[in-house]
C-alpha cells in the first residue's frame, strides 16, 4: 500500500516530468486514463483527481439540521424574507459613485482651497510626529503570542507606503471636520477632483492602467478583471462598505456606545457571551472550518499598522501614560482575567488611501476575487518566488523520505520558525499566503494544493511538448483555481446558505454548459463587514483537540489545538503528512454556535515556553479579539445590519427574544447598555440557525451578498462562456 513514506515521484528528480510519476493510490486511480485530457487538462477530471477534498465534510451536506438536532431553529418565514430579498444587498454607503473612485459619498461643503491645505499640511505634522514616536516605541518580544498575531496579519512594504497616506488622509478629515465645526453626524466625504492637495505620488500622478482587450489568463493582482474599472476588486484595495462607517467621531476613531461611553471591554463579552464549549457536530469535519480558512485567505488579508521600519507595535506597555502610539487600541481586561495582564495587544488595521478626504478605510491585501491566491500568491514577485520555472511547475522541498513539501522559508523572525527546528535544518513554509503555517492543517491543505498544481502540470507538458513554462504554468493555475471555485460554491457554500438560497440565487455550478451571470456592473469587493465580522463565524467551528492516525488501525494520537500552530515539523516526518489528513478526517468540526472551545479564547498562540521578557505565556482570545477589530473598523451596531438584510430593526433587547437563545440574551442584555450598542459579530453568532444550515439569518445574509458578488462580478469565473478565458464543454 502506498503510504506518505511512498515517494510520488522518482526520487532523483525535485519535480516529476510528467503526471505519470506520480505513484498510483489504487486501482480507480491506474485506471483512469487520460481521454479526456485533450490539449488542455480536463477541468472536471482534474476535480476528481482531489480525492482529499472529500474531507471537508464529515456527511453529505444535505443533512436535515433539525432532525435530532437540540438546537431551536428559525421559523421558516424568516428564511423566506432571505428568498425574497433584492439581491445583491443596496449598498447604503454607495450613491452612484463608481468603485474606481473609491470615495463612497461626496458631499459639497463651504471647504475654500486655503481649508483643504490647511488640513493636509497638519495630516503630514501628525505623520511625521507619529514617525519620530515610533523610533523609541516599545516593540514586541519576538517569542510571544503577540508577536505570533501580528505576524499573522502582516503588512508588505507596499501596503505601509499606502497606510502613510491614508493617516494622513484621516487626520487632514479630522482637522477639516473641527475646523469647519462640522458633527459626528454628517458627512464629510469630499472627492477633490482635478484638485490635488495630497502629496504624493500615488494621488499625484498614479500609473495609467491599460488592460488588454483579450487575455486567457488573470492578472496576479486581480487587476483588469473589470475592463471598464480596472481596479475593481484587485489587492491593495480599501473594503467595501455596505452601510458607512460608525466611528466615534465620525472620522477614524474605534465605535463606541450611542451615549459616548466605552462599550463593554471585548474580553468580558468574549468570556460572558461566548461561553467555554466543547460541544461538536458530528455532520462534519475540522477541514470544513479549514477549507474556509484557505478560501478565506485567497480573498481577504487584513494589514495591520506598523512602528519603526516594520516593527510589531506594543500596545499595553503604555497603557495610562501620556504618550501613546495611535494606532494602539488595546483589550483592557477585566478585574475577574488581570492574572495575564491588564490589557491584550491590539494594534488598529492599516488605513487605506483614497486620495481625499473621509471616514477611514482599511485595506485588502489581496485580491476579492477566488483567484487561486493563496497558493500563487497577490504579487508578481511572490509568484516568481514560487515558480520553479521548469516545466510550468511550482517550487518544492525533497524529503529524505523522498516526500514533496512546500519550499521552506528561512527568515528567522517570520513569527513561525524556531531555533532549535532550524538547526535540524526544519523550517516553516513559504506560499502564496503568508498565513500558511498559521495551523498544521491550513498548510496541509496548501500542500495538497502546490502537488496538485504539479500534476496536473506534468500532465499538460506531455499532451502539449511544445508548450513552454510559462504557457503550462499559467494554464495550469487556470484550472487550480476552477477547481478552487468549484469546491467552494459545491461544497463549502451549500452547508452554510442552505440548498434553497443557494439555489435563488444562482450559485450552484452548471451541471451541463455555460454560466453567462457576469455583470460588470456588480462589485465584487470584500466587504468589511465579511472580512472582519460574517466569516470569522468559522472560528466557532474550531475543536479543542485534534486527531493524528498513522494508519486506518491505529489508535488515534490526540493533539491540543493550540500546539497545531505555528508548528508544521511534523510534516517533515515519515508518514506526518498522512497522519494529518487521516486526523482530520476523523476529527469533527465545533458546533457553529455563539460558543467557543478555550483554546482560541484563552490559549491562541500559546507556545510550551515563556519569553525572555514575560516568561510563562498567556495566551490571545481570538473572539475579543474579533469584537475589538470590528470596533477597530467602525462597523455599525449589530440592528443596523439585521434592517439591511430585510429584518425587523431590533429597538429593544426583548425583539429579540426567540431569534437568541434566552440565557445568551440575557448575558447580552446585562453587558451592554443599548441595544444599539450590540457588536455585529456578537449578534450574528447569538442568533438562532436556519433550517437547512447551520448559521442564522442575518449572517447568511451577508454571506450570501459577497459570494454572489464575488461570482458575478467576476469576468473570469470558470464557467463563463466568454472568450479566451472560456473553457470549453469538454473540459
Amino acid at each position: 500500500m502506498a503510504t506518505e513514506c511512498t515517494p510520488l515521484t522518482n526520487t532523483d528528480d525535485v519535480t516529476p516530468v510528467s503526471g505519470s510519476g506520480y505513484i498510483s493510490l489504487s486501482k480507480h486511480e491506474t485506471d483512469h486514463t487520460p481521454p479526456c485530457l485533450k490539449p488542455r487538462c480536463c477541468v472536471y477530471a482534474a476535480l476528481l483527481s482531489l480525492v482529499l477534498m472529500a474531507i471537508i465534510v464529515g456527511t453529505s451536506y444535505y443533512v436535515d439540521r433539525s432532525q435530532g438536532d437540540s438546537t431551536v431553529i428559525q421559523p421558516a418565514s424568516v428564511a423566506d424574507t432571505l428568498l425574497q430579498l433584492r439581491w445583491p444587498l443596496q449598498n447604503e454607503a454607495d450613491d452612484g459613485i463608481t468603485a474606481t473612485s473609491i470615495i463612497q459619498r461626496t458631499v459639497v461643503i463651504n471647504a475654500t482651497g486655503d481649508d483643504l491645505m490647511s488640513a493636509v499640511e497638519g495630516g503630514y505634522k501628525s505623520l511625521k510626529a507619529k514617525e519620530d514616536l515610533e523610533k523609541n516605541f516599545p516593540t514586541i518580544d519576538g517569542g510571544t503570542p503577540s508577536y505570533r498575531h501580528q505576524q499573522v496579519m502582516k503588512s508588505g512594504p507596499e501596503s505601509i507606503g499606502i497606510a502613510r497616506n491614508g493617516y494622513v488622509e484621516n487626520i487632514a478629515t479630522e482637522k477639516l471636520r473641527l475646523l469647519l465645526n462640522i458633527t459626528k453626524d454628517q458627512d464629510v466625504t469630499i472627492l477633490v477632483g482635478n484638485v490635488t492637495v495630497f502629496n504624493n505620488a500615488e494621488c499625484t500622478s498614479p500609473e495609467p492602467v491599460i488592460c488588454p482587450l483579450q487575455s486567457r489568463y488573470r492578472t496576479v493582482e486581480g487587476i483588469c478583471n473589470n475592463i471598464l474599472e480596472p481596479l475593481k476588486g484587485a489587492a491593495l484595495m480599501p473594503f467595501h462598505r455596505v452601510l458607512p462607517a460608525d466611528y466615534s467621531d465620525g472620522v477614524w476613531k474605534p465605535r463606541k456606545a450611542t451615549d459616548g461611553s466605552e462599550l463593554p471591554s471585548a474580553k468580558q463579552v468574549s468570556e460572558e457571551v461566548h461561553r467555554p464549549s466543547y460541544e461538536e457536530d458530528h455532520d462534519f469535519t475540522v477541514m470544513l472550518a479549514v477549507w474556509g480558512q484557505f478560501m478565506d485567505h485567497d480573498i481577504t488579508a487584513t494589514a495591520l499598522s506598523r512602528g519603526h521600519n516594520g516593527s510589531a507595535i506594543s500596545c499595553c506597555e503604555s497603557v495610562g501614560k501620556n504618550v501613546t502610539h495611535p494606532e494602539c487600541f488595546p483589550v483592557i481586561v477585566h478585574e475577574v482575567e488581570k492574572k495575564c495582564g491588564k490589557c491584550m495587544e491590539f494594534v488598529r488595521s492599516s488605513p487605506a488611501s483614497t486620495c481625499g478626504f473621509g471616514p477611514r478605510e482599511q485595506l485588502n491585501q489581496a485580491s476579492s476575487y477566488l483567484d487561486g491566491s493563496s497558493v500563487y500568491g497577490n504579487t508578481r514577485k511572490l509568484q516568481n518566488d514560487l515558480r520553479s520555472w521548469t516545466g510550468g511547475r511550482m517550487k518544492v522541498f525533497v524529503t529524505e523520505y523522498g516526500k514533496q513539501l512546500l519550499p521552506p522559508n528561512k527568515d528567522p523572525l517570520d513569527g513561525c520558525n524556531e531555533e532549535s527546528e532550524m538547526k535540524k535544518g526544519r523550517y516553516c513554509f513559504l506560499s502564496g499566503d503568508a498565513r500558511s503555517n498559521e495551523n498544521m492543517h491550513l498548510t496541509t491543505l496548501h500542500l495538497i494544493m502546490v502537488r496538485q498544481h504539479n500534476m496536473i502540470a506534468g500532465r499538460l507538458s506531455s499532451l502539449n511538448p511544445h508548450w513552454d513554462d510559462e504557457h503550462i504554468f499559467q494554464e495550469t493555475r487556470h484550472i487550480v483555481t476552477a477547481q478552487i471555485q468549484h469546491i467552494t460554491y459545491n461544497e463549502f457554500l451549500p452547508v452554510l446558505l442552505g440548498d434553497s438560497l443557494m439555489k435563488r440565487l444562482d450559485l450552484y455550478s452548471r451541471k451541463t454548459g455555460h454560466w453567462n451571470g457576469y455583470n460588470s456592473t456588480v462589485n465584487p469587493t470584500i466587504s468589511n463587514n465579511f472580512a472582519t465580522a460574517a466569516f470569522r463565524f468559522a472560528h466557532t467551528l474550531i475543536p479543542s483537540m485534534m486527531k493524528f492516525l498513522r494508519d486506518n488501525n491505529s489508535d488515534p494520537e490526540f493533539v491540543e489545538m493550540r500546539k497545531m500552530l505555528f508548528n508544521p515539523y511534523r510534516l517533515y516526518t515519515c508518514g506526518g503528512v498522512d497522519s494529518v489528513i487521516r486526523g482530520a478526517m476523523n476529527t469533527s468540526a465545533g458546533k457553529s454556535d455563539a460558543f467557543f472551545t478555550p483554546e482560541v479564547t484563552r490559549h491562541l498562540f500559546e507556545k510550551n515556553h515563556g519569553s525572555k521578557r514575560t516568561g510563562e505565556q498567556c495566551g490571545l482570545d481570538l473572539v475579543a479579539l474579533n469584537i475589538q477589530r470590528g470596533r477597530d473598523h467602525g462597523l455599525p451596531a449589530y440592528p443596523r445590519w439585521r434592517e439591511t438584510c430585510g429584518f425587523p430593526r431590533p429597538r429593544s433587547f426583548s425583539d429579540l427574544e426567540g431569534h437568541v437563545e434566552p440565557a445568551t440574551l440575557q448575558r447580552i442584555s446585562k453587558l451592554y447598555k443599548s441595544i444599539d450598542d450590540l457588536d455585529l459579530y456578537t449578534g450574528l453568532l447569538s442568533e438562532k440557525p436556519l433550517e437547512g444550515s447551520i448559521l442564522g439569518p442575518t449572517i447568511t445574509c451577508l454571506l450570501a451578498d459577497q459570494f454572489l458578488r464575488v461570482k458575478k462580478g467576476d469576468r473570469y469565473w470558470y464557467e463563463t462562456d466568454e472568450k479566451p478565458q472560456a473553457f470549453n464543454e469538454g473540459e
